[in-house]
């Protein structure tokens, strides 16, 4: 999942004559104030969640909490996380 990424201020550049050791556009440097990163997260996806399941896995659910800190331990570096639920289809009940 792709995201825009600020730029810190002590990793920007400021224009100079051009010389030998001048950072160019396009090389190490860019224009502006943040950068767009396609690297900047990932997106998890709960599929065909049963109503309790789906409750649980919402921000303040019982398992919420749980499923944020597995996957942080998981990652171990700063990306976006997103968490995609889907509820399930109802089952249909033949009498």
């Amino acid at each position: 999942v792709g995201g825009w990424r600020e730029i810190d201020a002590r990793d920007t550049l400021r224009l100079a004559r051009a010389g030998a050791g001048a950072p160019r556009l396009g090389g190490l440097a860019v224009l502006g104030r943040r950068s767009w990163d396609q690297a900047a997260g990932i997106r998890i996806e709960f599929l065909d969640l049963d109503p309790a399941r789906f409750t649980a896995l919402l921000p303040g659910g019982d398992a919420h909490e749980l499923a944020a800190w597995l996957i942080r331990c998981y990652l171990q570096q700063d990306l976006d996380v997103q968490f995609l639920l889907q509820p399930g289809s109802p089952r249909a009940a033949c009498t």
